[in-house]
């Protein structure tokens, strides 16, 4: 385990001249760095009015949403993250899917196959961090790839992307700190946790 990003346990002064004393966006997911036949994609994505695609470095799994978040917890939630043991897994993508559904989508990502390890990540950490966790909702593993302001069909861009297909090795999960801008968010990572 590492800090990154000149982020030791707890954070530094925040960016964008915010108040150290703000709350901040926080989630626990894992990194993608592959991102095969994905251009094309996004120069699509781009086209359509009211799109917010996320940038490629950015892509990842979110395990555990935790959302608006005192930057006095972050301690607490990293060691509670350093308490549980977590298992390295591959992701495996299957072209493209969309919430709520294709003909009305809000939020575009890639298909993610589901597996023993991903359940067990989630369950292990969503358990660890109880008190901290701020979603209900079931755990659909998923990598978004963009947001519509308003509902979109995407069912010729579920078709036209159904080739595409890869996998990786996940090693590491991360602490990160979701920072909202009006071109969409950026993630900065507060601390990184080995896989084993």
């Amino acid at each position: 385990m590492r800090g990154i990003s000149g982020a030791k346990n707890t954070p530094g002064p925040l960016r964008n001249g915010e108040d150290v004393n703000d709350h901040m966006r926080v989630f626990v997911g894992s990194k993608v760095t592959r991102f095969d036949g994905l251009n094309e994609l996004f120069k699509d994505i781009r086209r359509i009015p009211g799109s917010k695609p996320v940038n490629t470095p950015e892509l990842h799994l979110t395990f555990v949403f935790l959302g608006e978040t005192d930057p006095a917890s972050v301690d607490r939630i990293s060691s509670r993250i350093r308490s549980v043991e977590l298992h390295r897994f591959t992701v495996k993508i299957e072209g493209l899917s969309a919430f709520p559904s294709p003909a009305s989508a809000g939020v575009l990502y890639l298909n993610l196959e589901d597996s023993p390890e991903i359940r067990y990540n989630h369950r292990v950490l969503d358990a660890a961090l109880t008190g901290f966790t701020k979603e209900n909702r079931k755990f659909v593993p998923h990598i978004t790839v963009s947001r519509f302001r308003d509902p979109v069909n995407v069912k010729d861009l579920e078709r036209k992307y159904a080739h595409i297909q890869w996998k990786e090795e996940i090693r590491s999960i991360f602490l990160y700190r979701s920072i909202l801008k009006p071109e969409g968010p950026v993630y900065d990572p507060l601390e990184e946790f080995q896989l084993k």
